[in-house]
């Protein structure tokens, strides 16, 4: 059943984990408008990188955990396509906070995303915001716009209740106590390697190496975009992860380059060229 937004929970979920967030981890969305005005000109500043990652520190939006996935966001440009999916996932937020304690206002947030506009300010100095900056706030305004409507992305936003938990089923969805159990060998997860079935491999242990070496746990021969050590996907807290290794060409998730983020089943991995399905 759909709530507020037109997006059911199950679709929130998946749109959230096709971002390489977690649901628990849902504040972590709110940092993307935010870079995506500061990738406006195809670069971040130094001005600009700061600031987010003070905004970050500020809002409580970040954590240990979740810093490599920001710090991926801050080193490659996410597609248009990964910030236009954000900003639904924002909106469908936007849609169901009615009723919920209130932390944001989508003005502030766009206030927020000025203040990163402003903190290169270009050859005018700090504050002017240039045209493409501009640009993209405007877009930013159109896509968030939802009356006076608040948004609450707390940690503690699932526990209470963030979520229409009476009218879906989110068995295996929503984690309120402790992390989720181990998978064991039987049922462990699977890389798929498109059209080279010889190469699958069924991950029995908690981190398995990919790269051309022979010493990895898959081995991608033949070609050399490849690195020898090329990334590592592992296990923690009962969550898969994905971390690029220092690869030459990188590491590549539903076709954004990533640093490391997390694994939810099904997506599609680049390596070199290797399509490598996760599923779970």
């Amino acid at each position: 059943m759909a709530s507020g937004g037109g997006m059911t929970d199950a679709e929130l979920r998946d749109e959230l984990n096709g971002l390489g967030i977690h649901e628990e981890d849902g504040s972590l969305v709110l940092l993307l408008p935010l870079l995506q005005v500061a990738w406006a000109d195809g670069e971040i500043q130094a001005e600009e990188r700061a600031r987010v990652l003070q905004i970050a520190q500020d809002h409580g939006w970040v954590a240990p955990s979740t810093a490599p996935l920001l710090e991926g966001w801050l080193t490659f440009r996410p597609s248009l396509g990964y910030f236009g999916k954000a900003n639904a996932v924002l909106r469908g937020l936007l849609g169901r906070a009615h009723g919920l304690p209130t932390r944001i206002e989508p003005q502030a947030l766009l206030s927020l995303c000025e203040t990163v506009a402003e903190a290169a300010g270009g050859i005018l100095g700090f504050g002017a915001i240039e045209r493409r900056e501009k640009g993209v706030l405007t877009e930013l305004a159109d896509a968030l716009h939802v009356g006076t409507v608040l948004i609450d992305l707390n940690e503690d936003a699932l526990s209470d209740g963030w979520f229409d938990a009476d009218v879906t089923d989110l068995s295996g969805f929503v984690v309120t106590a402790g992390a989720p159990p181990v998978r064991g060998p039987e049922d462990g997860p699977m890389l798929q390697v498109v059209g080279r079935p010889d190469l699958d491999l069924r991950l029995h242990k908690s981190a398995v190496g990919v790269g051309r070496q022979g010493s990895n746990d898959l081995q991608l021969r033949g070609d050399s975009t490849v690195s020898r050590c090329h990334c590592q996907i592992h296990l923690q807290s009962g969550v898969w992860s994905i971390t690029d290794s220092g690869s030459s060409h990188g590491t590549w998730v539903e076709g954004e380059r990533i640093l490391s983020r997390p694994l939810f089943g099904d997506e599609m991995i680049q390596i070199g060229e290797f399509q490598i399905r996760f599923r779970v």
